[in-house]
C-alpha cells in the first residue's frame, strides 16, 4: 500500500510495479497498491494502511499484502481469511521497515528485498498459485478509435489524474493535479503502457470512528474502458467470490493488453460520466 496524499508525493518504487491499482480511500484522497513481479524496488514507499477492497485486489495475484495497520474490517478480513490472502503488517513487522525524517505518517519506507526476507522469516509462499489469465498483444485493434488522453476530475483537485498518450514510448505519462509524476527512486517518469478505467459501485460504511470510510461492490460485473496503444476500448468486468477478477472486450473474449506496465483506476460508477476522453 503507497500513500498518494501531496505531502508523499513523489513516491519511492511505482515506476518498478507491474501493476498499480489507484483507488479512492476516505476524505476524497487516493492511494496506491503497486503489484511488484518481475522488477525489485531499492525503495518502496511511504507504505499507507490497508482497506478491504485493495485486499480483495491483492487476492486477485495471490499476492502478499503489505501495508501499516488499517481501517478495523481490513484487519479483520486479514485476521480471518489466513489462507486466502498473506498479510505482512509493519506493526508486527517492524525491522523489515524504516522511517524517514519526513512528517508521519508519509515517513515509513521498506525494499524488495526486505520484504523477501520478511516473507521467507514467516514462511509466506513467494511462488504464485494462481493467475489471472490476462491477454498481451503488440499489435493494435484497427477498429478501435482514438485515444490520445484521458482525464479523471476527483473532488479534491491534487487527486485528478490525466493520462497523455506519448507517440514516441507508446505509454501514457501521468498526471496528478498540475504534475507530472515522476519516481523518487529512478527519476523516470509514471508512463504505463495500458490504463484501465474500471466502474464499480460504491458506498459509504460503518465507522464507528467517523473517519468517512468507503467500501466498492468487487463482486459482480460492470464496465470498463481500456486505453493502449493510443487506442479505446470498451469491455466488461467481472469477479466471483471464489475466482479473480476477469477482462473482457465488448464481445466477451479476454481483452488484450500491450506489454508493460498496467495502471488500474478503480472508480465510482458515477464517475463515468464525468471522465474527459480526448481523440
Amino acid at each position: 500500500m503507497i500513500d498518494n496524499a501531496p505531502e508523499a508525493r513523489p513516491q519511492y518504487g511505482l515506476s518498478k510495479a507491474d501493476i498499480v491499482y489507484h483507488v479512492l480511500v476516505e476524505g476524497g484522497v487516493t492511494r496506491f497498491m503497486a503489484v511488484f513481479s518481475s522488477q525489485a524496488a531499492e525503495r518502496i514507499g511511504p507504505v499507507r494502511s490497508a482497506r478491504p477492497y485493495f485486499i480483495r485486489h491483492a487476492q486477485d495475484w495471490d499476492a502478499i499484502y503489505v501495508h501499516s495497520g488499517g481501517s478495523a474490517t481490513a484487519l479483520k478480513v486479514l485476521q480471518q481469511n489466513p489462507t486466502r490472502i498473506s498479510g505482512l503488517n509493519e506493526f508486527a513487522n517492524g525491522p523489515f521497515f524504516w522511517r524517514s525524517s519526513a512528517p508521519a505518517p508519509h515517513d515509513l519506507f521498506t525494499t524488495s528485498a526486505l520484504l523477501k526476507n520478511a516473507a521467507e522469516k514467516r514462511a509466506l509462499s513467494l511462488v504464485l498459485s494462481t493467475l489471472p489469465s490476462w491477454g498481451f498483444s503488440t499489435g493494435s485493434d484497427p477498429d478501435a478509435s482514438s485515444a490520445m488522453s484521458a482525464s479523471i476530475p476527483f473532488s479534491l483537485p491534487r487527486m485528478s489524474v490525466t493520462y497523455h498518450y506519448n507517440s514516441i514510448t507508446n505509454s501514457y505519462d501521468r498526471t496528478q493535479g498540475t504534475s507530472a509524476q515522476y519516481d523518487n527512486l529512478d527519476g523516470k517518469r509514471i508512463s504505463p503502457a495500458n490504463v484501465l478505467l474500471v466502474f464499480k459501485r460504491s458506498a459509504a460504511i460503518a465507522d464507528p470512528q467517523k473517519l468517512g470510510l468507503i467500501d466498492f461492490t468487487d463482486n459482480g460485473a460492470g464496465e470498463l474502458v481500456l486505453c493502449t496503444n493510443g487506442k479505446k476500448i470498451d469491455g466488461r468486468w467481472s469477479r466471483s467470490a471464489d475466482g479473480p477478477t476477469v477482462y473482457s472486450d465488448a464481445n466477451g473474449r479476454t481483452l488484450l493488453l500491450s506489454p508493460g506496465q498496467t495502471f488500474i483506476e478503480i472508480l465510482p460508477t458515477e464517475f463515468k460520466e464525468s471522465i474527459i476522453m480526448q481523440e
